[in-house]
This record gives C-alpha cells, structure tokens and sequence, in this order.
C-alpha cells in the first residue's frame, strides 16, 4: 500500500478554510529617500496580513515586491496614513516591503500563515502578476 501523501500547495483550497498560524513582527522602516527598504519575510505563505503604521509621524509605504516601492505614480505599493491600520487583508504572499515617507516610520506586522512552504510561490511582475512591480 502506498503512502503518497499530497503536500500542502498554493493552490489547495483546505490550506486556507482553517485558522492561520500566527505571526508577529516589529520593525522601523527607513525613508522613502533612501535606497534601502525593510523586507519581512514569511517561513510560510501567508493566509492574511494586518500592517499597523505605529509612527504618529510618517506615513509608510508597502509593496509585495522590492520593485514595488518605485516612488513614481506608477509605483504598484499602498500608502498608510500615520498611526492608522491597514488590512486585515486575505492575500498569499511570502515578502513584503517598507520604506517610511517622510522619515523613519515604526510598524507592526500580523500574519496569519498556512503550511504551504514559501519556496513554492514567488510573486514578481515578471511572472505574469500584474500590479506587484
């Protein structure tokens, strides 16, 4: 008798139908003006995500790719207002990208992950997903 076990994919229905597994994370963006960003990383694909602008200060900036932060009008990221929440938003993503505008901004991420691995889905805009950069 064989054991041959589906593994999890992106593209099972199940993995998203239950509760995700938490995840939290802290961090500081840098500023818009700067050529860096700060990438969280997921272990797992994401199953949703809730982004908490914590800086009373500066807005900040988010993308699911690095590209994404483009700062020109045709930049596919999503400004959040100062102190404000963005989400919970239901996406499947394994990266996402920060960069404060107008200064260094404070943010919190909250994650509810699946047991699909993140090595089996990348997400660029050159893999046929328009509007991520």
């Amino acid at each position: 008798m064989s054991l041959n076990n589906p593994i999890p994919d992106v593209n099972h229905s199940s993995n998203y139908l239950i509760s995700g597994i938490p995840f939290v994370t802290s961090s500081q963006a840098p500023t818009v003006s700067g050529l860096t960003n700060q990438r969280v990383h997921f272990p797992l694909v994401t199953r949703h995500i809730t982004v908490v602008n914590e800086d009373a200060n500066f807005a900040l900036r988010m993308a699911f790719t690095q590209n994404g932060l483009s700062t020109t009008a045709a930049g596919n990221h999503v400004n959040i207002p100062k102190a404000s929440v963005f989400g919970p938003i239901e996406v499947r993503c394994t990266d996402l990208f920060f960069q404060g505008v107008g200064g260094a901004a404070k943010f919190g991420v909250v994650a509810g992950l699946t047991v699909v691995k993140d090595s089996t889905w990348v997400v660029t805009g050159s893999t046929g997903f328009p509007g991520v950069g």
